[in-house]
């Protein structure tokens, strides 16, 4: 039988700490809660109110947003509401980045409550960029709710716009604080199409 080398005492670290933690799971299950009690962390709520029964350091924008801390709130309008606090979001972004930048971050961990609501408004500003393109402004934009609904061969070409906007959005995330962490929530049910084999364990977004 082989001598086992057990180590005998602590060692250094050998690698660095990643700087992107993604926590997934079922609804109401305790995530926001979770990252909430981390030292050091600031969790950025995404939908108003959704973590008004817990206590840490929460920045809730969209409630903000209602207060009228990033302007003028357009209550009466459903997508206006939902341009404005993204507005608010990526204005909060280069805030941080600009503070982290000058060596004076806001926190060490900036927790991101979710990454289903960055998704959404990542579907948007993929649709906003492309009506900006020429190609946009032609009659191939005219009438377009969604990126996706880009007609072609192999599929869509709006997935390249959605693909490039999220990119850029975890660029700003990633760069915002020293470390990210994203929740996310799971799907309830997923079929494999050849195997017929249920899952729940797959992320609730698009493409993953």
């Amino acid at each position: 039988m082989p001598d086992i080398p057990y180590p005998t005492a602590p060692r250094e670290a050998i690698d660095t700490n990643p700087q992107l933690l993604v926590l997934y799971g079922q609804h109401k299950v305790g995530k926001t809660e979770c990252v909430a009690k981390l030292p050091g962390c600031l969790t950025l709520v995404l939908r108003a109110h959704s973590a008004d029964h817990l206590s840490g350091n929460l920045m809730d924008i969209g409630t903000l947003c209602e207060a009228g801390a990033f302007g003028k709130f357009p209550a009466d309008n459903q997508a206006a509401r939902e341009q404005h606090i993204c507005a608010a979001y990526l204005s909060t972004l280069e805030d941080l980045y600009q503070r982290r930048t000058a060596g004076k971050p806001v926190a060490d961990i900036i927790a991101h409550d979710d990454i289903g609501i960055v998704e959404d408004w990542v579907f948007d500003l993929a649709l906003s960029n492309f009506l900006a393109t020429p190609m946009g402004k032609s009659k191939l934009g005219e009438g377009l709710r969604r990126i996706t609904d880009l007609p072609g061969q192999g599929g869509s070409p709006g997935w390249a716009y959605v693909w490039e906007e999220f990119d850029r959005m975890m660029w700003r995330i990633r760069r915002a604080s020293p470390k990210a962490v994203v929740i996310a929530h799971m799907r309830d049910k997923v079929v494999n199409k050849e195997t017929g084999e249920v899952s729940d364990t797959d992320l609730d977004l698009s493409g993953k």
